[in-house]
């Protein structure tokens, strides 16, 4: 049996009960359960189907868009809540002829528009995504066809999701910071480096905000990866209130081999906090280590060329295990003899290698000619094949 409408109702009534009849027409509201169809007339938020969430806050509505001034009302009560909640609003048109462009709008208790999502586009699924849900109100949701002059109609399924205020936690970039992890040579700094070396340590920065509608309760951790590998875990035990963040500034990395190397860094890896989006706890960076020292291997020897006379090249070494070569090419029959000088308080050790980089000869504390005994190193050695030839320099 179909309701009366508003106007049919009154003039039923109107004899004996005229002054009841606005208040008859306020109420005149269908209630909707899960998996239900519409009940018609619903054009109006005055006959508007009530929509029952069930205990996970959804329900499902089947509808039909009859004519292109169709509208179908739907209201939802939302119970008490934390904080701010959000809508998941899906129109889905079902009808075999795909003719129907969905629209689908949210609206307050007096009839202010909050949302309306059309893609504009026939038969095509429209979601509607309102995260500003007070709890203990009133909404309306209409859905219509967006076109205006023909075709449109056709059948559909309404979902209504309520997600209840949680927290979540993502990597933030504060004000003043060049990204959400820095990576720089200098400490104190929160702009990332230019160039990075074999030989700076790194620093990161990196801080957290919580986005959500509830502060965190309870421990979770920051984990950091480097190329893949578990380098850092962070545990945080106090709450993050809403819309503010933390932050680690200057954790230091020891220098790295050349190369490029990722940082990986992932918020609350063991689960341990229920989060509105699961889906935003990660960033990444890659940054490019470059060989400020290539001359520490055979590849990157600084050449000398031919000798033919007496030559010399400066070079320092940077620490105890630091090492510089140098290539030269001699004659077959050729004597050369090397000498290191230095600084007072080294102690250089020479390593003489062929192309290969087979060791032939080395040297340690040998005073040269017209020298003094130091701890400085000298070599002779007479080369029976032409080709090149290595020396190598530690301390």
């Amino acid at each position: 049996m179909r309701p009366l409408s508003c106007s049919q109702f009154s003039k039923h009534l109107e004899s004996s009960f005229r002054f009841w009849i606005g208040v008859a027409c306020t109420l005149v509201l269908w209630v909707i359960r899960l998996g239900a169809a519409e009940v018609e007339p619903n054009n109006s938020r005055l006959q508007a189907n009530q929509v029952i969430l069930n205990s996970s806050g959804q329900a499902t509505i089947n509808g039909r868009i009859g004519s292109l001034s169709d509208l179908d009302f739907f209201s939802v009560s939302v119970p008490p809540l934390a904080g701010p909640g959000t809508f998941l609003i899906t129109m889905t048109p079902t009808s075999q002829d795909h003719a129907l462009d969905a629209r689908v709008q949210l609206q307050s208790a007096t009839g202010v528009l909050l949302a309306d999502k059309d893609a504009r586009s026939d038969d095509v699924t429209e979601t509607l995504t309102y995260p500003s849900v007070s709890g203990n109100a009133t909404y309306y949701i209409v859905c219509r066809s967006a076109d205006f002059l023909s075709a449109g109609v056709g059948d559909y399924t309404l979902r209504v999701e309520l997600l209840a205020p949680k927290p979540n936690l993502v990597f933030y970039q504060p004000q003043g910071w060049s990204d959400k992890l820095v990576a720089s040579t200098l400490a104190g700094t929160t702009t990332d480096g230019t160039k990075f070396t074999t030989t700076n340590v790194i620093y990161l920065d990196f801080a957290i905000a919580n986005l959500g509608a509830l502060a965190t309760v309870g421990r979770f951790n920051i984990v950091l990866w480097v190329d893949g590998v578990l380098n850092k875990t962070w545990f945080v035990d106090q709450g993050v209130a809403p819309n503010t963040f933390l932050s680690l500034q200057d954790y230091p990395l020891p220098p790295m081999v050349a190369g490029s190397h990722a940082f990986r860094l992932t918020l609350d890896s063991g689960g341990a906090l229920a989060e509105s989006n699961e889906t935003d706890n990660e960033f990444s960076k890659t940054i490019l280590i470059v060989d400020d020292d290539p001359d520490d291997q055979i590849s990157g020897a600084f050449g000398l060329g031919v000798v033919e006379k007496t030559l010399s090249r400066s070079g320092a070494l940077d620490s105890s295990t630091d090492v510089d070569m140098v290539s030269f090419a001699v004659l077959s029959g050729q004597r050369l003899s090397f000498d290191i000088d230095g600084s007072t308080g080294w102690d250089p050790y020479i390593r003489l290698f062929d192309d290969s980089g087979v060791e032939l000869a080395s040297n340690n504390d040998a005073t040269g000619p017209g020298e003094l005994a130091s701890a400085e190193s000298y070599l002779e050695y007479t080369f029976k094949d032409a080709g090149a030839y290595y020396l190598g320099i530690t301390c």
